[in-house]
């Protein structure tokens, strides 16, 4: 892969950092690397295109829309985006069971290249001991994140990371075939989990020596509160609004 220059703009999350956008229980991000543009996700409701019109992000320009399950606070707002955006390609896994009238929809369970550098993950293969079945007692196989490459190395989104979010970064740096995990993003679904489970992570993220984080949504408010406490350097805020940049120049 060759490294990207990419600007991510968070479209919708539980949270916002303005008083006009819209926060929801949700996820939806925007990814422009100057080339291409792409949707991840697109938050539960039509109040995704009314933020990316706040936010000046015009959703007509998306060359691509990939969900990353199929849960309805990933996929609600997909009819609405896929109105306005008439030309981008739809990618999920089949068992996220979603068919937008009239549009090309790619299908697939293995890894796919969306437009130039930036990948799906395809199923997320559990292998960690600490991210089982018995903490996520459904296995979701429609799971997957995105990923690329930028000049500090990969960086992973993930959209609630069902499969675990350690065996997602792990999976991607075999997919990569780096050790060079620069950052992850996105909902990380620890709400719930144990502190056995939760001190595990902390200590595989410190193993992959990340240097951003940003998670939100299904993560949990407490647990995203711990990760800016033992990630105070590489921690940042991932609201409805943030932007985030990605590169030679970028952070």
């Amino acid at each position: 892969m060759e490294p990207l220059r990419a600007t991510a703009t968070v479209l919708v999350e539980n949270t916002t950092t303005r008083p006009d956008l819209y926060p929801e229980h949700g996820f939806s991000l925007w990814i422009d690397t100057g080339e291409s543009k792409v949707l991840f996700d697109t938050g539960a409701s039509g109040v995704v295109c009314e933020n990316a019109k706040k936010l000046g992000i015009d959703l007509s320009q998306a060359d691509a829309i990939v969900l990353s399950h199929g849960h309805y606070d990933h996929t609600g707002g997909l009819a609405d985006v896929a109105a306005l955006a008439e030309k981008a390609v739809v990618y999920a896994h089949p068992a996220a069971r979603v068919n937008p009238a009239g549009r090309e929809i790619v299908l697939s369970r293995t890894p796919e290249t969306v437009v130039p550098g930036i990948r799906t993950t395809g199923e997320v293969e559990r292998l960690t001991d600490f991210e089982t079945a018995r903490q996520q007692p459904v296995p979701f196989p429609d799971d997957q994140g995105i990923y690329f490459e930028v000049e500090q190395g990969i960086v992973v989104v993930v959209g609630c990371a069902h499969a675990g979010v350690v065996n997602t970064l792990r999976h991607v740096s075999q997919l990569a075939e780096t050790d060079r995990i620069y950052a992850v993003l996105g909902g990380m679904h620890l709400a719930s989990a144990t502190r056995s489970r939760l001190k595990k992570t902390v200590k595989a993220f410190r193993d992959l020596s990340l240097q951003r984080i940003g998670p939100c949504h299904c993560t949990g408010e407490k647990v995203i509160n711990m990760f800016e406490r033992e990630f105070p350097q590489e921690f940042f805020p991932c609201r409805t609004g943030t932007v985030i940049t990605f590169g030679d120049q970028g952070g």
